[in-house]
């Protein structure tokens, strides 16, 4: 691993990017169990604390705004690297030292790594709330289903009480974040734009929701769903990989290409 590529990880991972995307992720996700919890003690002194802690991560995410806004979280650790090395013109001192191939590289490997992060973060931190003050999904527990039951998660959700299935949500977590902070790139690459590399992929990813979501059959392509796929409609729990997997290569491809064209002339 080249020192370039060492401090643009730096910059990106504990940068004021990462930092609010966290921040505002973990109390998008947190504050209205945090402030029912509140609200339940001051009338009654205590509270029960319980529930099946995926079940309860569940309700969370699909409760919250998060899943909205995460592309938008997703994209503001590194996405915008692009457009601020190439409108600065600082882009020729740095291409002054490697090649332009490299250089796309390095910054490819940014975004994805920090987008992931700053999806993957807030939702462990919901996870491990969840695990506090909830219990393991033990088999047998309730006589009623759970709210997997039926999902692509059904049949593994008792695996290890339920920390399987809570180690595959992270993994799509910090997939889905890769994907549309490289989207976010691949935007920056045709349109050198911070405001239009933030708020295009946004736009679009909320677009294709409400469009899919009308559809049928089609709502399987929305990628609103992706980040938590515990819906009814997908055919196997492989697709929420493959599909995120897909649109990354797709973007990561489209903004190489992109990019080299746009700095023939640098």
């Amino acid at each position: 691993m080249s020192k370039s590529l060492v401090k643009r990880l730096k910059t990106s991972i504990f940068g004021i990017g990462m930092t609010a995307s966290i921040v505002i992720g973990t109390i998008m996700l947190l504050w209205r169990d945090i402030i029912n919890n509140i609200n339940y003690i001051s009338k009654f002194g205590s509270i029960e604390l319980g529930g099946m802690f995926l079940e309860n991560f569940d309700f969370a995410v699909s409760h919250s705004t998060f899943s909205i806004f995460a592309p938008i979280l997703a994209a503001l650790p590194s996405a915008i690297m692009f457009c601020e090395d190439y409108n600065s013109g600082y882009i020729r001192n740095i291409l002054v030292r490697k090649k332009k191939k490299e250089y796309i590289k390095e910054t490819l490997i940014c975004s994805t790594v920090s987008g992931g992060l700053a999806i993957f973060i807030p939702m462990f931190i919901l996870m491990l709330y969840c695990l506090i003050t909830g219990e393991l999904n033990v088999q047998g527990a309730s006589q009623f289903d759970t709210l997997l039951s039926g999902t692509i998660f059904d049949n593994i959700q008792y695996i290890w009480n339920g920390l399987f299935v809570a180690i595959v949500f992270l993994i799509l977590a910090f997939l889905f974040g890769a994907v549309w902070s490289n989207f976010s790139l691949m935007v920056s690459s045709i349109k050198p734009n911070r405001y239009v590399s933030l708020v295009a992929p946004f736009s679009i990813y909320y677009f294709l929701h409400l469009i899919f979501y009308r559809m049928g059959d089609l709502v399987i392509f929305s990628p609103l769903t992706m980040l938590l796929p515990t819906v009814f409609f997908l055919p196997n729990m492989f697709y929420p990989f493959i599909y995120q997997i897909v649109i990354l290569v797709g973007a990561s491809v489209v903004f190489s290409i992109l990019a080299k064209r746009r700095l023939k002339d640098v």
